[in-house]
């Protein structure tokens, strides 16, 4: 920083660090959205498994099934709720890390408020 003559510093030693009441980030587990696991996988009991895993870790998940076919690349993850679970939507993206989609294909019919596809990775 430029000098000014005549001017002193005393920033560093008057620094106060003011914590603003923050609201808390909402908890996923208390959203209770639905989430229904598709096993898009050759994998015998992928599905089951992160049913197991995510109920583990305070999801609600209401079924593990087959998708409709075993060729998925990556994981995909539908909101059938329209947005309205951001932190659960947030959770499971970091998850899988994958993205969210809200662009629902017909074929994804389901009472859940996310479907999650899993794919090869």
């Amino acid at each position: 920083a430029p000098v000014v003559e005549g001017a002193t510093s005393t920033a560093s030693a008057e620094t106060k660090i003011i914590s603003l009441p923050t609201a808390p980030a909402k908890d996923y587990r208390a959203e209770k959205a639905t989430i229904e696991i598709r096993n898009g996988t050759a994998i015998n009991g992928y599905a089951g498994r992160e049913k197991l895993a995510l109920t583990d870790k305070g999801f609600t998940v209401i079924s593990a099934v087959n998708a409709d076919n075993k060729q998925y690349a990556k994981t995909l993850i539908y909101d059938l709720a329209g947005g309205k679970y951001p932190s659960t939507a947030s959770e499971l993206a970091k998850i899988y890390q994958t993205e969210i989609t809200d662009k629902v294909p017909a074929k994804i019919n389901s009472t859940a408020d996310f479907v999650i596809i899993l794919g090869q990775k």
